[in-house]
């Protein structure tokens, strides 16, 4: 027998700019949209349930390609309405539920680095920083589409604060290579 379908949502979010770059703008929107309506305490769910569609909430990384996917799609559709009334408002709840702590203990902590995990299980991941850095700079774009410019500026200055946190703590000059994870331990490099 097979095993039980898992509907995964960041791997359908990581495929959305494959159609936005075909123009198939009309599923995509219903795409972000819909994940949009799954928000909960800013995060997009990071599966469904095979047998009954519950939404399973744990991984932040969703989210962040939500905000990704959103950015793309207003650049190169044009659709600031759906932008500006629906996706917008949903973006921002993410930014700021991460920005103050939600589930899981994903939170900016004290460095301004992005941490999950709580107490000695903390960790700040350099792919999960990297997603948080680019949804800043997305949310910059975003604001400034939908005629929020100091919000725009305050994303992009965060930013440009998380680019030189992430650098210094993340670069290993003395072993010429970034650490893949930093926890109470330290940093841990991958293989």
């Amino acid at each position: 027998s097979l095993p039980a379908g898992l509907e995964r949502p960041d791997l359908a979010l990581r495929a959305l700019p494959g159609l936005i770059s075909l123009r198939a703008f009309e599923p995509v929107a219903a795409v972000l949209r819909g994940f949009a309506e799954y928000l909960d305490e800013g995060f997009v769910p990071e599966s469904f349930d095979a047998l009954d569609g519950t939404p399973r909430y744990g991984d932040p990384r969703p989210s962040l390609w939500l905000v990704h996917a959103s950015e793309l799609f207003a650049r190169r559709s044009g659709e600031l309405e759906l932008v500006r009334d629906a996706l917008y408002p949903a973006l921002e709840s993410v930014m700021q539920y991460f920005r103050a702590g939600t589930r899981a203990g994903v939170r900016v902590d004290s460095d301004g680095l992005l941490t999950s995990g709580v107490g000695d299980a903390a960790v700040r991941h350099a792919d999960l920083n990297a997603l948080w850095y680019h949804a800043l700079v997305a949310m910059s774009q975003l604001a400034r589409l939908v005629g929020r410019k100091e919000s725009g500026a305050f994303y992009l200055a965060w930013a440009r604060e998380h680019q030189m946190r992430f650098a210094e703590k993340f670069w290993d000059e003395s072993a010429g290579r970034l650490a893949h994870a930093l926890d109470a331990t330290g940093a841990t490099h991958g293989l």
